[in-house]
C-alpha cells in the first residue's frame, strides 16, 4: 500500500511524503566483450533469469536521490528482485546488468540507468560477482533511474565514453554496444518502455571475457505516480512535472480546479496517491471558496477553487 503525508504550504501546492528504502555494489575491473568466445552448445555455460522485474514500475528521478523504490516482484506476498544464475560454470564470474530498449527486435541501449541503493551517483552499467558462496546466483535491488528524452543524448554519450574508457586497452566496442550509440536515432527512443540486459564474464588476464550470450527480461513499462482529488461525484489529478518530485519525500503539486468555482462554503474532499492498481490512504483536503477583493476588504482569503488557474 503506498503511503503519504499531506503538508499544505501554498493555497495552490501542497507536499506528499513517501519514505522508500533502497543495495550497493563497487566498480569492478576491465570489461572485454569477446563476442566469439561465447559457448553456443547445450552443455554450456548460459544464464537463466529466475525472478523476472515487475512489469509495471514507475521509473524514478534523479532529483529524488539515493532512497529509490527497488524493482520489485511479489511471488505468494514475498518480496524479491530481479534474480540472474549463472549455470555450467565453476569459476567466479561477475553478472552485468544494463538498461536496453528495443527497437525493431533489435537491442540497443536506453538512455535510462540502473541503479543500486546507496550510491551516490548513477554508474551504469551495474556488475555484481557470482561465485560458489551465492550459488552463482545475484540479485539486482536497484531501480531504474528516468533520463528526460531532452537529454538522452548526453547521457547515452556519457555511457559511450564509460564503455570506451573501460575498453581502454585497444580492443574495439562490440558490434551490439556501437549500434546502440547511433546519436541519429536518440530521438526515437521510447522513453516509458525498458528491458534488462544480463551478460556474464569471467575475469581473465586483467580483462572482463564474455562467457556466454545475454538475457533480456520482459519490458518494465512505466507506471507513474498520479495524486488524486475526489468525492463522490468528482475526480481530478493534481499537476506536477518530473521536477517537482523531490528526493522520493515530496511532490510539489497544483491542485487541480474544483467541479463547483462558486461554492460559498468550504468542502472537504479526499485525496490519494494512485500508481496502477495501487492506492494510499485517502486523506482530506479542504476547497475554501473564492472572495472577491474589494477597497473595504483588503485582506479577503484569496485561496479558492479555481485551483491551477489562480495566480
Amino acid at each position: 500500500m503506498l503511503d503519504f503525508e499531506v503538508a499544505v504550504t501554498d493555497p495552490n501546492y501542497s507536499s506528499f511524503i513517501a519514505d522508500d528504502p533502497s543495495l550497493h555494489f563497487e566498480d569492478l575491473p576491465e570489461i572485454l566483450e569477446v563476442t566469439n568466445t561465447i559457448n553456443e552448445t547445450d552443455k554450456g555455460p548460459y544464464l537463466e533469469l529466475i525472478v523476472q522485474p515487475s512489469t509495471k514500475f514507475r521509473y524514478r528521478y534523479e532529483s529524488e536521490g539515493a532512497t529509490i523504490h527497488r524493482l520489485l516482484h511479489s511471488q505468494n506476498g514475498a518480496k524479491s528482485y530481479p534474480t540472474v544464475k549463472l549455470f555450467n560454470y565453476g569459476k567466479p564470474a561477475f553478472i552485468r546488468c544494463l538498461a536496453c530498449r528495443t527497437e525493431d527486435e533489435q537491442y540497443k541501449i536506453h538512455c535510462h540507468s540502473f541503479k543500486m541503493k546507496n550510491v551516490d551517483d548513477i554508474r551504469d552499467p551495474v556488475y555484481l560477482s557470482a561465485t560458489e558462496e551465492n550459488n552463482f546466483t545475484v540479485s539486482f535491488q536497484g531501480s531504474l533511474i528516468f533520463t528526460k528524452k531532452r537529454d538522452a543524448n548526453e547521457t547515452l554519450n556519457k555511457k559511450l565514453q564509460r564503455i570506451r574508457a573501460i575498453h581502454r586497452n585497444g580492443h574495439d566496442l562490440s558490434t551490439f554496444e556501437e549500434v546502440s550509440f547511433q546519436i541519429d536515432d536518440f530521438k526515437n527512443i521510447n522513453i516509458n518502455k525498458v528491458v534488462l540486459r544480463f551478460d556474464a564474464y569471467e575475469y581473465l588476464n586483467g580483462q572482463m571475457i564474455q562467457i556466454c550470450k545475454p538475457v533480456y527480461s520482459q519490458p518494465i513499462l512505466n507506471q507513474k505516480v498520479k495524486v488524486r482529488f475526489f468525492n463522490e461525484t468528482w475526480e481530478d489529478f493534481g499537476i506536477f512535472d518530473v521536477t517537482d518530485i523531490h528526493r522520493q519525500f515530496a511532490i510539489v503539486l497544483r491542485t487541480p480546479r474544483y467541479v463547483d468555482v462558486n461554492i460559498d462554503s468550504p468542502v472537504k474532499v479526499k485525496v490519494e496517491l494512485v500508481r496502477g492498481d495501487e492506492r494510499s490512504e485517502p486523506r482530506t483536503f479542504i476547497y475554501l471558496p473564492q472572495y472577491e477583493v474589494n477597497s473595504s476588504n483588503e485582506d479577503a482569503n484569496l485561496f479558492n477553487t479555481s485551483g491551477s488557474d489562480t495566480e
